[in-house]
C-alpha cells in the first residue's frame, strides 16, 4: 500500500498532496496530527495493555460472528437500507467485500455489530426527509469483555472544541448586534459531505471492525478502510480538520490581498442568493454582554461537519463569506477530477447548499430556528411536533396508570434538556422526573406520578410555545442583569423586600401563621413574591425581550429551592405543597404557560388497553374502539372531544368515590350526580384551561355527550328520570348557567366598501396578493376558513379545503377545467368535495359582472397565478404562493391579520367597527348581510353558504336593523345592483 500511494484505498486519498500544504499550515496548532492523518491515517491509539491473545480473539470473533447484527436489523427495511449503503460504500472503494474464511484469518480480525439510525436531513428545496443510516457498534463488547472502544486510551483521545459552538455563535452575534444595531446578520451552513468517511484508518487497524451482513448466498464480511461511525476517535481526529477549515476561512476574512473577484471556488455557482427580510421588519434589541468578546464582522465556526456562517450585511464582506469556506476546504481536500476512475463525493453536499448555503436573516442552526433580525430563537415546527407527541404518549400512560420504561423516561429527558439550552428555569422542574428514572432502572418500570405527570405538561407546554413564539436571543447570551433584587424573612414578623427601581414592600403575618412555617420556607416565599411583584410592577409580557432579574438572599436553602424541585408526591408537608405551589405561579410568569391547567393537546385519543378491567368499563373500552373502526361520520375532533369529556366523568366519579357507570344507583340519585358533575364542570375542576368558569352551553355539551357514552354501552342515561324525560332540575340548572352567561360575541359583517377599498390595495409580493385574492372569494362564496386556508387539526376535521380541480369556468356556454383556456370566462363553478355539515359534492357559481370586484375575475386571476408555479396539478390547493424561493401555504391566521390591519387602515370612523371585532367569520357573513340587504329569500342566501338552517341570521340581524332606510343602505344597493348572483 505505501508502494501505489495513489489508490483511493491509501490514506490520505482524501486529501491534497501534504507537502503542498506545509508551507501555509506549518504554523497551525494542529497541523501534526493533520499531517499524520493524512500520511498514514487515523491512529486509535490502542491501550498495548488490552491486546489479545489469538485464542481470546478466535473466540471473540465466533461470538459476534454467532449474535450478529444490532436489533435494528431484523427490520427489513433497515436491512435492505444498510445492504444498499454497503454496496454504495463498494463503489466508492472505502470498503472492500471478502469472503468471511478470509476475513477470520486477517491480524486482529474482530466484527462490530451493524445497525440502522433513522434520522432527519433536508432536500435542496429545504423539505425534511427521513434518512437511515448505518451505524457501526464499536461499543459492542466480546465475548472477552473488550470493544474497539474501550481498547482506545483515553489520554490518546483529541480535546473536543465544537460542544459549545453555538453558544460561541450566539455570542458572536450578539455582539454584531450590540456594535450594529441596525445592520441585517446573515446567517449560512456548510455541510461537509461524508465527512468521517473522508478519512482512513491505518491498516493494520482495520481489520478491528469487519462487518458482517447475512445473505440468502452466504454471509459475506466487509473490510472498511474509512472510519466507521461510531469509534470514539472519529469527532476529535475529524474536528482537527474541520477546525482547520474554519480557521482558513476565517484568516480569509480578513485577509484584504484576497477578494472573490480574484478567486472563487468551484462551488461558486451553486450557492443561493442572500435573502434580506422587507425593511418593515423591525431589528430586535440587544442587551448588554456580561462578558466581553472579541468584534467580528464575520465569523465561521463549526460542529463536527457543519460549518456555520455570521456575516454583516455589508459588500466587503457578503462576497467573501460566501466563498471562503469552499476555498478553505478545496485548498485541504483534493478537488474531484472529471475523469474520476472511482466514483467519488463532492466535498460540500450539493443538496444541502443548495437549501442552506445562502446567507439569509432566518436560518435553522444545529437544530433550532435563529432570527437574526427579530432576534429570537425557536424550536422548529416539525421538532417540536415530534417532541410534543412523544411527551404525550407518555402522559397517557401516567394518566391510565400504565407501566413507562427506562427508554420511554430518557427520551423525553433528553428533549426538555436540550430545550432547556433556551429555558434555563425548566431544569428547575426536571428532579422528580429523573427521580422516577432512578426507579426505572432499578426495577425496569416505573408508573409516573400526578405530580409528574404535572411536569411533563409544563415541559410540553413551553415547547409548544417555544416553537410558536420562541425566545429572545438574550435570554440565551451572558448578558447584564436589568434589575436588581433582595429580600429577607423573619419568623417573627413576615416577609419583604425591595428592588433597584426604588421600591420595596412588605408583608405581615398573624403570628399564629409565622408558627407554621420554617425560616427557610419564609425566605424561598419571600423570593418567589419578590420576583412576581417585579414582573407585575414592570407589566412583562412574553420573555420581557431577554430581561434578567439579580436575586439576592442570605438563606442558601432558600436559594437552592429556587433551583431545583424537591418535592415529592410522598411529601405532604404544607411546606412542601407551598413551595409547588409558588414554584408552578412563577413558572407561569417566566414561561408564558400554564403549569397545571392548560389544555394539553391529544393528538391520539385517550387509550383504553386491556389492563383487566371489568363490567362497564371493559363495555365502553370495546364498544369505544368498534366505533372508532366502523365510524365515517363523526370526525377525530369530535371523537376526541367525547374522549376528553368522558375523562372528567372518569375523573368526578373517582373523585366522589362512585362506580364510573353508576351501578345499582337509583335514577334519582343519578339526577342529583349528574347536577353535581354539571356544578364541576361549570366551575372547571377537571379543565386544563385557566377559567374560572365554563359558558352554560359547555357544560350542557359535556353532560350530554357523557350520557350518549352511557345509551352506546346499553347504559339507560343518568340524567333521565323513569318517566324517560330529562330531569327538571338538570334542565332548570343549565338554564340558569346560560341565563347567567354573557352574550356571545360574534364577529361582524363588513360592508361592501370594505372590499372595495381591499381590491384596490397594492400588494408588495406574491404572499400579499394571494391573501388578497382569497379573502375576495371567501366573502363572495361565503366560504368557511378551513375550505380556502390552512387551519389548525386539519386532518381531524371533515371540511376539504378547495383545490384546483375543484374550480370549473364556464366559456361559451360549455364548461372548461381550470387548466383551459379562461380568460373569456363568464361564470366561475366552486364544488366543495365535502363540508361541516356532512354535504358533499355541492356546486355553487357566481357569474361575470361589469365591475372591478367580481368573483368570476379575481378566481381567474388566482387560478391563471397559481398555474405559472411549477408543478402545479390539479390536487394544488388554492391557497398556496411561492415566495423567497419558496412554496408557502395560507393560514386562516394570514387572513385573520390582513383583515385586521385593514379595518385599522381604514379606521373605526368609517367602518363602525374596531378591528380587534373582526375575523374570518366576518366574511361569511359580509355576503349573507349583502344579499339580506338586497331582499334576497332567506332561502337563497341559505343555499349560496350552503347552511342547513337559518344559523346565519344571529350574525347578521343587527346590522340589519341598524343599517336599513340609511342613505348607506341606498348606496349599497346601487352597488350591488351589478352582482347577478346564480346559484346550481
Amino acid at each position: 500500500m505505501d508502494e501505489i500511494d495513489i489508490s483511493v484505498i491509501h490514506p490520505g486519498s482524501e486529501f491534497r498532496d501534504p507537502d503542498l500544504l506545509e508551507p501555509i499550515l506549518k504554523d497551525h496548532p494542529d497541523w501534526p496530527v493533520l499531517k499524520a492523518i493524512m500520511k498514514t491515517g487515523v491512529d486509535l491509539g490502542l491501550d498495548k495493555e488490552l491486546k489479545r491473545d489469538e485464542d481470546t480473539r478466535k473466540k471473540d470473533f465466533e461470538d459476534a460472528l454467532k449474535k450478529g447484527n444490532s436489533g435494528t436489523m431484523r427490520d427489513p427495511l433497515a436491512a435492505n437500507t444498510v445492504k444498499e449503503n454497503q454496496e454504495k460504500e463498494v463503489t466508492y472503494r472505502r470498503v472492500i467485500p471478502i469472503t468471511l474464511e478470509c476475513a477470520s484469518k486477517l491480524k486482529n480480525a474482530s466484527i462490530c455489530p451493524l445497525g440502522c439510525a433513522i434520522q432527519w436531513t433536508i432536500d435542496e428545496e429545504g423539505r425534511k426527509k427521513i434518512k437511515m443510516r448505518t451505524t457501526h457498534n464499536l461499543s459492542f463488547e466480546w465475548l472477552s469483555g473488550l470493544s474497539v472502544n474501550s481498547m482506545v486510551e483515553k489520554k490518546q483521545l483529541e480535546e473536543i472544541l465544537y460542544g459549545h459552538c453555538l453558544i460561541r455563535v450566539i455570542h458572536i452575534m450578539h455582539k454584531m448586534r450590540l456594535k450594529h444595531p441596525e445592520i441585517a446578520i446573515l446567517l449560512s451552513k456548510f455541510d461537509i459531505d461524508s465527512a468521517f468517511r473522508r478519512m482512513h484508518s491505518q491498516p493494520d487497524q482495520a481489520p478491528l471492525f469487519l462487518t458482517v451482513l447475512h445473505d440468502e448466498d452466504g454471509d459475506g464480511a466487509y473490510l472498511d478502510t474509512r472510519m466507521p461511525f461510531g469509534a470514539n476517535q472519529g469527532p476529535g481526529k475529524f474536528g482537527k480538520i474541520s477546525e482547520t477549515v474554519t480557521d482558513l476561512a476565517n484568516h480569509l476574512m480578513v485577509n484584504e490581498c484576497w477578494t472573490p473577484a480574484r478567486l472563487k471556488s468551484s462551488f461558486s455557482k451553486d450557492i443561493p442568493p442572500k435573502k434580506i427580510l422587507p425593511k418593515s421588519v423591525k431589528f430586535g434589541k440587544a442587551i448588554p454582554l456580561l462578558v466581553d468578546i472579541k468584534d467580528h464582522d464575520s465569523y465561521w465556526d463549526v460542529f463536527v461537519d457543519d460549518l456555520i456562517n455570521v456575516t454583516l450585511d455589508q459588500m466587503n464582506l457578503e462576497g467573501k463569506a460566501r466563498e471562503a469556506a469552499a476555498i478553505a476546504l478545496e485548498l485541504l481536500f483534493r478537488p474531484n477530477s472529471d475523469n474520476e476512475e472511482v466514483k467519488r463525493n463532492t466535498i460540500l453536499s450539493l443538496k444541502k447548499l443548495l437549501a442552506e448555503g445562502g446567507q439569509e436573516e432566518i436560518r435553522v442552526i444545529l437544530g433550532w430556528l435563529i432570527n437574526s433580525r427579530e432576534w429570537n430563537i425557536k424550536i422548529p415546527h416539525e421538532k417540536a411536533t415530534r417532541w410534543m407527541s412523544d411527551i404525550d404518549e407518555l402522559i397517557e400512560k401516567g394518566l391510565h396508570r400504565q407501566k413507562v420504561t427506562r427508554k420511554d423516561i430518557e427520551s423525553v429527558l433528553g428533549k426538555a434538556n436540550e430545550a432547556s439550552f433556551i429555558v434555563r428555569e425548566l431544569r428547575f422542574f426536571f428532579s422528580r422526573l429523573r427521580y422516577r428514572l432512578k426507579i426505572a432502572i432499578k426495577y425496569r418500570r416505573a408508573f409516573l406520578q400526578p405530580g409528574e405527570i404535572e411536569d411533563l405538561r409544563l415541559i410540553r407546554n413551553t415547547i409548544e410555545i417555544l416553537s410558536e413564539k420562541g425566545r429572545s436571543l438574550n435570554h440565551v447570551s451572558m448578558t447584564i442583569p436589568s434589575l436588581f433584587l433582595k429580600q429577607d424573612a423573619s419568623t417573627s414578623v413576615g416577609i419583604g423586600g425591595f428592588m433597584d427601581l426604588g421600591y420595596g414592600w412588605r408583608i405581615i403575618f398573624h403570628p399564629e401563621i409565622l408558627k407554621f412555617f420554617h425560616i427557610n420556607t419564609l425566605e424561598h416565599m419571600a423570593g418567589v413574591a419578590n420576583i412576581w411583584m417585579a414582573i407585575k410592577l414592570l407589566n412583562i409580557n412574553g420573555d420581557g425581550n431577554g430581561m434578567k432579574f439579580l436575586d439576592q438572599s442570605d438563606n442558601m436553602t432558600a436559594i437552592a429551592w429556587m433551583l431545583r424541585s424537591t418535592y415529592y408526591e410522598k411529601e405532604n408537608r404544607p411546606e412542601a405543597i407551598l413551595r409547588e405551589i409558588m414554584a408552578r405561579h412563577l413558572a407561569t410568569l417566566l414561561f408564558q404557560s400554564d403549569t397545571g391547567t392548560r389544555r394539553v393537546s391529544q393528538q391520539n385519543k385517550l387509550r383504553t388497553e386491556d389492563d383487566g378491567r371489568s363490567g362497564g368499563d371493559y363495555l365502553l373500552d370495546r364498544i369505544s374502539r368498534a366505533e372508532n373502526d366502523a365510524s365515517e361520520g363523526v370526525t377525530k375532533g369530535t371523537t376526541d372531544k367525547d374522549c376528553e369529556y368522558f375523562r372528567k366523568w372518569r375523573a368526578f366519579t373517582t373523585r366522589a368515590g362512585l362506580p364510573l357507570f353508576l351501578d345499582n344507583i337509583s335514577r334519582e340519585e343519578q339526577i342529583k350526580i349528574c347536577g353535581a358533575f354539571a356544578y364541576e364542570i361549570r366551575h372547571n375542576r377537571f379543565g386544563k384551561k385557566s377559567l374560572s368558569k365554563l359558558k352554560g352551553d359547555t357544560v350542557e355539551t359535556t353532560l350530554d355527550s357523557v350520557c350518549k357514552t352511557f345509551v352506546a354501552n346499553g347504559i339507560p342515561s343518568p340524567q333521565v328520570g323513569v318517566n324517560g324525560k330529562k330531569g327538571i332540575l338538570i334542565d332548570r340548572q343549565i338554564k340558569g348557567y346560560k341565563d347567567e352567561d354573557e352574550p356571545t360575541k360574534r364577529q361582524p359583517a363588513l360592508p361592501v366598501r370594505f372590499f372595495l377599498f381591499l381590491s384596490g390595495l397594492l400588494c408588495f409580493n406574491e404572499r400579499e396578493r394571494v391573501i388578497r385574492d382569497l379573502i375576495l372569494i371567501a366573502f363572495f362564496f361565503l366560504m368557511r376558513s378551513c375550505e380556502y386556508s390552512e387551519t389548525p387539526n386539519k386532518k381531524n376535521k371533515r371540511t376539504k379545503l378547495l383545490e384546483l380541480r375543484d374550480i370549473t369556468f364556464i366559456v361559451g356556454g360549455r364548461e372548461i377545467p381550470w387548466n383551459g383556456n379562461i380568460d373569456n370566462a363568464s361564470e366561475v363553478l366552486v364544488t366543495f368535495r365535502n363540508q361541516k355539515n356532512g354535504q358533499k359534492m355541492e356546486t355553487i357559481s357566481q357569474s361575470k359582472t361589469d365591475l372591478d370586484l367580481c368573483p368570476c375575475k379575481v378566481m381567474i386571476r388566482l387560478v391563471k397565478r397559481l398555474r405559472k408555479y411549477k408543478e402545479t396539478k390539479g390536487s394544488t390547493q388554492i391557497n398556496t404562493y411561492y415566495f423567497k424561493g419558496k412554496i408557502g401555504l395560507v393560514r386562516n391566521t394570514d387572513i385573520t391579520n390582513k383583515l385586521k390591519s385593514t379595518v385599522r387602515t381604514m379606521g373605526k370612523d368609517d367602518l363602525g367597527i374596531e378591528s380587534h371585532e373582526v375575523g374570518t367569520h366576518s366574511l361569511r357573513a359580509s355576503f349573507a348581510l349583502m344579499m339580506a340587504l338586497m331582499n334576497i329569500p332567506d332561502s337563497r342566501i341559505m343555499i349560496l353558504g350552503r347552511w342547513k338552517s337559518e344559523a346565519f341570521k344571529k350574525y347578521i340581524q343587527r346590522q340589519i336593523i341598524k343599517v336599513r332606510d340609511t342613505t348607506a343602505y341606498k348606496a349599497l344597493r346601487s352597488i350591488t345592483s351589478n352582482f347577478r348572483i346564480k346559484m346550481r
